[in-house]
């Protein structure tokens, strides 16, 4: 059976209320028992009359890009960058329909139609990076490695306070450790892709989180932290631990309840919230646990 694209059937429908669509794209969009790897479309479409214009396209782009047989990997097999060079200056909706699939996968803010032709450049490199088999594991490795590199200035100062007394051989053991983990930081910097500029201009352009994902996913959750702190904590208070499965699952039904940040709306294992430039973000269960993570490390911990 020919696969027809959402994208095609719903065009006519973007601005009408679900209870309008016509009854088989009603059932497309809300059937159950399908395979949804990485995504539960039906959990955004019951939100349906909530989403703008814009977003239903979106979410039918994306909705086709998991569906639409070998899709992926055509497209792991190809270049966006250099495809859709004809197309930076277009709007989302003019966009043909393999790249609206391909964009909506990796635009998660829905920004396309309001960052320069420079950031729509970066975000088709993000969606070719993210294609690669070992995109995971990367992102997870610089996580790690920003974790560390957060945790150093910290270790560094506790380094400091223990030779009170100035002995001259704590003092030589001491200096050692402060100059290895020095260059640690240096060391973390460089793999992290920070440049030798100021952090506050580091940080001002990974708050655009318009970025390469590799190198910005640790350093926008540190960004993020303080808008989704309340209901992290209300969760933690709910679950009665710190174990991720629980927090999980109590952080869900707040989000469920549209609990500030949250929308109510949910991609697979992600919570969709609203951060503190109004821009719609993810905290994925993988995210949360690295939150929890950073919650339990000891400010001054000494290795």
């Amino acid at each position: 059976m020919t696969y027809i694209l959402l994208l095609d059937q719903i065009f006519p429908f973007l601005e009408s209320q679900f209870s309008a669509l016509p009854i088989d794209l009603q059932n497309r969009l809300t059937q159950k028992g399908i395979e949804k790897p990485n995504i539960d479309i039906s959990a955004n479409v019951s939100k349906w009359d909530k989403l703008s214009k814009l977003q239903r396209e979106y979410l039918a782009a994306l909705y086709d890009f998991h569906y639409s047989p070998n899709h992926r990997e055509k497209a792991a097999s190809e270049k966006l960058i250099e495809s859709i060079a004809p197309y930076l200056g277009k709007k989302f909706s003019d966009l043909p329909q393999q790249m609206k699939m391909n964009i909506a996968y990796v635009d998660i803010f829905q920004k396309w139609d309001e960052i320069s032709t420079e950031q729509r450049k970066q975000m088709a490199r993000d969606f070719d990076a993210s294609l690669q088999p070992d995109y995971e594991k990367t992102v997870n490795q610089y996580c790690d490695w920003e974790l560390e590199r957060q945790s150093i200035p910290d270790q560094i100062f506790n380094w400091q306070r223990l030779n009170p007394n100035g002995i001259a051989s704590e003092q030589i053991i001491i200096d050692t450790k402060i100059k290895e983990l020095e260059e640690r930081e240096i060391e973390l910097k460089e793999l992290l892709g920070y440049s030798n500029s100021n952090n506050e201009q580091e940080l001002k352009q990974a708050e655009s989180i318009l970025v390469t994902p590799h190198i910005s996913v640790a350093r926008v959750n540190k960004l993020r932290r303080n808008i989704l702190d309340p209901a992290i904590e209300e969760a933690i208070k709910k679950a009665g631990t710190t174990e991720l499965a629980d927090v999980f699952l109590q952080l869900k039904e707040l989000a469920k309840d549209e609990c500030p940040p949250f929308t109510g709306i949910f991609e697979g294992d992600a919570l969709c919230y609203t951060n503190e430039n109004d821009i719609q973000a993810k905290l994925s269960r993988s995210a949360l646990g690295k939150r929890l993570k950073r919650r339990q490390m000891p400010l001054n911990t000494v290795y």
